[in-house]
């Protein structure tokens, strides 16, 4: 045993990928309860399928990548597995969380939109998770992890319905050949929502907490609170 801890201290704190794809078995998940393991398990799922989003906007949108990065290989590592960021960067003037979705559906704004709305969709979700990786202590706020849930319906919505001044949606979201349907884009939305709704009312259960409902707001596609 003590040769197995001396083997663990020895190696670095897992880069971002590792984080991102890496299920298996860590020496400190022995201080954790299940519930902190399903915890971690289903916010990696949720960025799991964060990052398929962005692959597939990029695809839809080549230019917005032009903007940012020479491939789409770059722009991946560039926002999942760089430890440096912390989801903040200049070219989307420093916002985050909500700040940085509004950015990512305003006409005027003229940098990456897929950028703008990947960092403000994971931005969101870290803050709902309390922007940490691994948890020892039942310790989070249901209300948040059920507002991002709310706030990935609001995204879903205003991605089929926003457009720009030229009548035109601001990104764009289904192939040619299925102009109304994009199956893969409801699944991804569907998967990320049901994780964090999943997420809200086990934490809501195990700290005796009630979640506030709030229909009305999204009913007028304002971003709640997280």
């Amino acid at each position: 045993m003590l040769t197995g801890c001396a083997a663990g201290n020895s190696f670095q704190k897992e880069s971002p990928e590792q984080w991102v794809r890496n299920s298996g078995f860590q020496l400190s998940d022995l201080a954790k309860s299940d519930v902190n393991l399903i915890i971690e398990t289903h916010q990696k799922e949720a960025m799991r399928s964060l990052m398929t989003l962005m692959r597939i906007l990029y695809r839809l949108n080549p230019k917005e990548l032009k903007k940012s990065a020479t491939s789409l290989t770059a722009m991946t590592r560039h926002i999942f597995f760089d430890p440096t960021h912390n989801w903040t960067f200049s070219d989307l003037q420093g916002k985050r969380n909500i700040e940085c979705l509004n950015l990512a559906f305003d006409p005027r704004f003229q940098g990456d939109r897929v950028k703008a709305l990947t960092v403000g969709m994971g931005s969101m979700i870290m803050a709902s998770y309390d922007d940490k990786r691994e948890f020892y202590f039942l310790n989070l706020d249901p209300q948040k992890l059920f507002n991002s849930a709310r706030n990935l319906e609001i995204i879903s919505r205003r991605l089929a319905n926003r457009q720009g001044s030229e009548g035109r949606p601001l990104l764009q979201t289904h192939t040619p050949w299925a102009p109304r349907v994009n199956i893969g884009f409801e699944r991804l939305f569907g998967k990320m929502i049901a994780t964090q709704d999943v997420m809200a009312k086990i934490v809501a259960q195990k700290n005796k907490r009630l979640i506030k409902n709030t229909l009305q707001f999204i009913a007028s596609s304002v971003f709640l609170p997280i």
